[in-house]
């Protein structure tokens, strides 16, 4: 059973590594720019705008920069950021957690979406 629980894990980690290592990075700090920045930040201890700092959000659970006013539907999420998550968000938020604010949707091309999400998994 300990094995298993390794492998999960090991499992996790592997993907979320691959995750940057297949996206292009500079394409997704494009995006970034072109499409989140006006709302988030992204830079160690960087404000909070419409939306919360991203810095770190791989592995964060959601709802929880302090001093960052979550819906009460963010708030209530108990699963952490991983790269898989990010992605189905970054493309549909409400239908991945009902009752969130955030209205806008992301790239429409899954692999501008994964560049993204790769760009994000690398601001640790």
């Amino acid at each position: 059973m300990r094995h298993l629980l390794s492998a999960g894990i090991g499992a996790i980690l592997f993907l979320s590594c691959n995750a940057a290592d297949a996206a292009d990075i500079r394409r997704g700090a494009r995006l970034f720019q072109q499409h989140c920045a006006l709302c988030h930040s992204a830079v160690h201890a960087g404000p909070e705008n419409f939306g919360p700092n991203l810095f770190d959000v791989v592995g964060r659970k959601p709802g929880t920069v302090p001093g960052f006013a979550y819906s009460a539907a963010m708030k209530a999420v108990d699963i952490p950021w991983s790269p898989a998550r990010l992605e189905s968000y970054i493309a549909a938020p409400t239908a991945i957690i009902p009752g969130v604010r955030m209205r806008y949707v992301g790239p429409a091309d899954r692999e501008a979406r994964s560049d993204l999400v790769g760009y994000l998994v690398t601001l640790r």
